[in-house]
């Protein structure tokens, strides 16, 4: 459908003034609405929305939720500055001797992956359906030790008992300090051990444990989505390969 020809005046409100006005609205104040832009400016509704939409070419979108906000950047920034000047002579020898480690819920059955479910379909197939089926109520506690190489050691904490400094230390000081003894067969023995801020992690048990070790801590910042790749890599394949398969208690 078209509009038959006719003839209409010119449109006053849609002018540069007052598409420098909106844009100078809106940038002092992100979260002002169509509405309180006519009242200030005096023009109707349709007008406004077409400066802002079709002139200024501006969208509204909702902010993205995260954990927290990060204001202090310069302790990334000294996080890094130090990681970087711990590196010996060469940087496969630094990651060579660095550690870290990472926990996650194991569940006795984990259901499939929406991906993992995907399957070829001709335009003419009907389409697939399947159950929603839920994580299981049995889990375990899974502490991962690894390197730049392999896993490590792995401990499974069992028995609906919690991670806390005494046996967060007990790990360190028996099957993980033997696991890297394993492992390097060479003279090197210097540790650089990175890990999050958990209470169990900084609890002065366990830092005297690590001072016992000798093991260099490597600095954390404070949590960040980005700091913590294991639910993407160390965790997610594994858990995806498990996806309708059941582990034995």
């Amino acid at each position: 459908m078209e509009n038959e020809p006719h003839g209409r005046g010119p449109r006053t409100s849609i002018t540069g003034e007052n598409s420098d006005c909106v844009d100078a609205l809106i940038r002092e104040n992100r979260r002002i609405n169509v509405c309180e832009l006519s009242g200030i400016l005096n023009i109707n509704d349709g007008s406004v929305k077409t400066i802002i939409k079709q002139h200024l070419q501006y969208s509204k979108v909702c902010a993205r939720w995260i954990p927290r906000l990060l204001t202090d950047e310069d302790e990334y920034m000294a996080a890094s500055g130090t990681n970087v000047v711990a590196v010996p002579a060469g940087r496969g020898l630094f990651l060579d001797s660095t550690m870290t480690t990472d926990k996650t819920w194991v569940h006795y059955f984990t259901p499939e992956s929406k991906r993992s479910s995907m399957q070829w379909r001709h335009p003419g197939s009907t389409k697939p359906k399947k159950a929603k089926t839920m994580f299981s109520a049995g889990k375990v506690m899974a502490t991962i030790f690894w390197d730049s190489k392999a896993v490590l050691y792995m401990d499974l904490l069992t028995e609906h008992r919690t991670i806390n400094a005494e046996y967060y230390s007990a790990l360190l000081e028996g099957p993980v300090k033997t696991a890297i003894r394993n492992r390097r067969k060479r003279a090197q023995t210097s540790v650089s051990f990175l890990q999050d801020n958990a209470h169990p992690h900084v609890a002065a048990h366990t830092m005297d444990t690590i001072q016992k070790l000798k093991w260099n801590i490597l600095p954390h910042p404070p949590y960040s989505p980005d700091l913590a790749p294991s639910d993407y890599h160390p965790f997610g394949p594994p858990k995806g390969a498990s996806g309708r398969k059941k582990v034995s208690q």
